[in-house]
């Protein structure tokens, strides 16, 4: 093994010990802190965790404690109608409709839901549930208008009630569309505002990606779905549709593992991952 390999491991070991999640220790020791977090140590062996946060800007993963009843995944008592009327009630009661979920963007948290408890719904049982990895529900694959859930008169509704497709911070509404695979809901959102151009940090740079977060997220879904033995073509069409979406929104010079999009001529190209060894 090589001496960064070796020094990552014994950083990993050490941050674990000082009760650091790995979401922060993922970012203590990737390239580019690596080398920082180690020689921190070695001149600090007693430093505590928060001291070690402090002085390498890291914030560990913060789960979501929004105090809000439609955030509990797992009570069995999800109903989707409601959560719309709800919001519809809350805007005709003269509030802004972007404050509903505290200051979560409401289209981010309500598209949330939509996938997590209606498209894959692990309450009910229900068959487009994918528990493996290797499914994809082909209620994806319909336009908005033809899904069993009338999904598009809600998002439109709110979008025309003033709800922002570029609200919610670290958390926007186009990336579950995008994380889903989902095309006809990201050229929705595409198609009304929603800005294509996403870094996912504040210096501008993504780690180990491609400079547009939403491209990132779908290049490792087609790296993910290339080593399923079970995954549809449909798939790879959708991830390819939605890549062109972001193409003619602005987003070209992209290089990732799966997906390159030409800073020319805007062409885009996706190639299944294959394994080397």
């Amino acid at each position: 093994m090589s001496e960064q390999y070796d020094r990552g491991v014994w950083l990993e070991n050490f941050l674990q010990n000082l009760g650091i999640d790995e979401y922060a220790i993922g970012t203590a020791i990737d390239d580019d802190n690596i080398d920082k977090s180690f020689q921190l140590i070695q001149d600090n062996p007693s430093i505590t965790k928060d001291e070690f946060l402090q002085k390498m800007h890291i914030e560990e993963y913060k789960i979501n404690t929004i105090p809000h009843k439609y955030r509990n995944y797992g009570n069995g008592e999800f109903n989707a109608d409601k959560m719309f009327n709800d919001i519809q009630a809350h805007v005709k009661s003269g509030k802004n409709i972007n404050e509903f979920f505290g200051e979560d963007s409401v289209l981010y948290t309500f598209l949330d839901h939509y996938y997590q408890l209606i498209i894959y719904n692990p309450i009910n049982n229900d068959e487009n549930f994918c528990d493996d990895g290797s499914d994809y529900s082909d209620e994806l694959l319909l336009p908005l208008e033809k899904r069993s859930y009338d999904i598009l008169t809600k998002i439109q509704w709110m979008i025309d009630n003033g709800a922002d497709p570029n609200a919610g911070g670290d958390w926007l509404p186009l990336m579950p569309p995008v994380a889903f695979i989902d095309y006809a809901m990201t050229e929705f959102l595409l198609e009304h505002g929603a800005n294509a151009h996403y870094s996912g940090e504040e210096d501008g740079e993504i780690p180990f990606g491609c400079g547009n977060y939403y491209i990132d997220d779908l290049d490792i879904s087609a790296l993910n779905y290339s080593f399923e033995p079970n995954a549809k073509r449909a798939i790879f069409d959708q991830i390819l549709k939605i890549a062109t979406l972001f193409a003619r929104h602005g987003v070209t010079d992209v290089h990732a593992h799966c997906i390159d999009i030409d800073s020319k001529s805007h062409s885009v190209h996706i190639t299944q991952a294959r394994v080397k060894y």
